[in-house]
Parts: structure tokens; C-alpha cells; sequence
């Protein structure tokens, strides 16, 4: 049971582009229906040293709202076979081969993604390879893997030259390169998201003390910048650090974001958790303990330019006008 909705969790196992198995998880709301049979579904990219444990803020909030939660380990994370995490450079072939799996076994309508941290940076760095993805959420994403790397080095103020840096970063670039088969210098979404066609909402803590809130600010500023049309994006700034539990009002504008971006009022029949009243009123989005600034912009959502119904939806359009 995910709050007062029965559930179930079906256990699978895929195998990567490198002969790894990852170990997946979906979650499924049974009380959930649509004339089809097939649920929309949000991949869940966990962060950095964690698992697809992490997805349990998802299933949380997502499940009661009719929406099914795909969690998975990324290879050389939980149970999934393999001994390096590249930060996202290998990582996004592990989550192409989720996103693959589930358009080929049936049972799924649109997919989204939400990803934390290095889950964000994978998303981000899959936005540009698949327009067919419904919607994105970033959670405190990185803009380079190598600016991240000098930013942590100077903040510990230690007497090291920036031609000695430079160097080092070269060294482990081959490093890396050599014992994970990765190249750091391509963990740069902020070099790709430019062409990006999916609607996105980033998330950033603004006392985040890992990775500062600037390279959200960069990406968001990027993202979909150098595309043939525009497409929804929002930056939604809330108190706390990197690795902080999350206000409610985050997670309401995910919910609010998810609900339109997977056309959830047209594709689960009546009666649904997904009823729009009812999503906005309970649950996940019950905005009570908030400020009355944080309310505002939480509910700043429901009135955004996604949520009006001549706005174009990327599945609406011919394949040719996707690129």
C-alpha cells in the first residue's frame, strides 16, 4: 500500500549495452485505469552512491496520482552488476536501455524521467537522443563534470596552482578512461541540452553546498536555447542543501508538472487519484505547513504555459517536426 492506494511491485532484470545486468523495479497503482490498459510511467535516475531505493520519494508522490514508478540500479550501483559509476557518461546507456525495454514489452503509454543529481546530469545528457519523452525533472544536476571537479578543489582552499589542477584533471580524465572506459570531458549536459525538445522543470537547492545552484541556473538558461521551437522550462528554487529532504511544494510541482505533461486528465479514466480536484487538494499536494510565498509558487504551476491547452505537446506533433 502507498498510502490508501494498492499497489504492486514487479521485479526484472536487463541487460546493458556492456553485458551488465541491472536490476529494475516497477511500480504500478492498481486502482489506477485508462481505456487502453497502458499506465503513463516516470523512470526514476537515482543519485550518486545510491539505488533505486532512492526512488521511493517517487513512488510516494507519483502512485497516488495514477502514475507508475520505474527504479533501477545503474550498473556499479545496488545490485546491478559492474564496478564503476561514471557519473553519467556510461550511466545513459543504462537508462536508454530502460526507456527501450519499456516501449518494446507494451503495458506503458508516455514516460517521463526525474532524476537527482547525477540521475539528473544522465537524464539531461538523454534529453537531446529521445524527443519522445513526455517530461523531465532535474533535481540538482551538474553543468560539467570537470567544472564541478575544480569548484570542489577551490573551495577547500588548498595552495594548488591552476596549471597543477589542469594537470590532474588530465591525469584522471585517463585515468578514467583506462579503468572505467568513460571520458569525464563528455559529462557535460550543459553542452548538449541546447537542442533539447522535451518540457522540463529543474529543482535546486539554493543552499545546496556540493553542487551550487549556478549550474542549474546555467542549464535551465540552456536548455532548448539552440531548438527549432520552444518548449516549456522552469527553475523552481527552494531552501536546503544537496542531500535535504525537500519541501512539499517541490514535490507538488511535480506532481503538477507530471499531470500535464503526461496527459493524465485525458488518459486515466473517472474516478482515478488523478482527478484534478482531488490532486490538488490532497495527497502529495496538500500545501498546508507552507509559507504563503511557497504556496504561491507552487501553485504558480497550475497557470504556467503548459497547463493551457493550446500549448503543443510534443507527442501532438508529426515525426519531422520532432527534430
Amino acid at each position: 500500500m502507498v498510502r490508501s492506494m494498492e499497489v504492486t511491485r514487479l521485479d526484472f532484470e536487463l541487460t546493458n549495452k556492456s553485458g551488465q545486468n541491472l536490476m529494475c523495479s516497477h511500480y504500478l497503482p492498481l486502482d489506477a485505469r485508462t481505456s487502453d490498459g497502458q499506465l503513463p510511467v516516470v523512470i526514476y535516475c537515482h543519485c550518486n552512491s545510491g539505488s533505486r531505493r532512492d526512488a521511493e520519494e517517487a513512488v510516494w508522490h507519483l502512485l497516488p496520482c495514477g502514475v507508475g514508478v520505474v527504479a533501477f540500479d545503474f550498473a556499479g550501483s545496488g545490485l546491478s552488476e559492474g564496478r564503476w559509476v561514471t557519473l553519467g557518461a556510461r550511466e545513459v546507456e543504462d537508462l536508454a536501455c530502460v526507456v527501450q525495454h519499456l516501449r518494446a514489452q507494451g503495458g506503458v503509454s508516455s514516460i517521463g524521467l526525474w532524476g537527482r543529481s547525477m540521475g539528473a546530469v544522465t537524464a539531461l545528457l538523454y534529453s537531446h537522443l529521445d524527443p519522445d519523452i513526455a517530461g523531465m525533472v532535474f533535481d540538482s544536476p551538474f553543468s560539467r563534470l570537470t567544472d564541478l571537479m575544480l569548484e570542489i578543489v577551490v573551495s577547500q582552499r588548498l595552495p594548488i596552482p591552476k596549471m597543477m589542477l589542469k594537470l590532474a584533471l588530465r591525469l584522471m580524465r585517463s585515468s578514467v578512461k583506462r579503468k572505467a572506459g568513460a571520458d569525464i570531458n563528455t559529462v557535460s549536459p550543459l553542452d548538449v541540452v541546447g537542442k533539447s525538445l522535451i518540457p522540463a522543470m529543474f529543482g535546486h537547492g539554493e543552499d545546496d553546498s556540493f553542487i551550487d545552484i549556478q549550474h542549474s541556473v546555467k542549464l535551465h538558461a540552456a536548455y532548448n536555447s539552440a531548438a527549432a521551437y520552444s518548449v516549456y522550462k522552469n527553475l523552481v528554487r527552494f531552501k536546503g542543501d544537496h542531500n535535504h529532504p525537500r519541501p512539499a511544494f517541490f514535490y507538488s510541482s511535480v506532481c503538477c508538472f507530471f499531470y500535464q505533461q503526461l496527459k493524465l486528465d485525458q488518459v486515466l479514466i473517472g474516478g482515478n487519484p488523478a482527478d484534478k480536484q482531488q490532486l490538488l487538494q490532497c495527497g502529495s499536494l496538500n500545501l498546508s505547513g507552507e509559507t504563503a510565498d511557497q504556496v504561491d509558487r507552487a501553485n504558480g504551476f497550475v497557470n504556467t504555459p503548459w497547463s493551457t491547452e493550446n500549448m503543443p505537446h510534443l507527442q501532438d506533433l508529426p515525426p519531422a517536426e520532432r527534430q
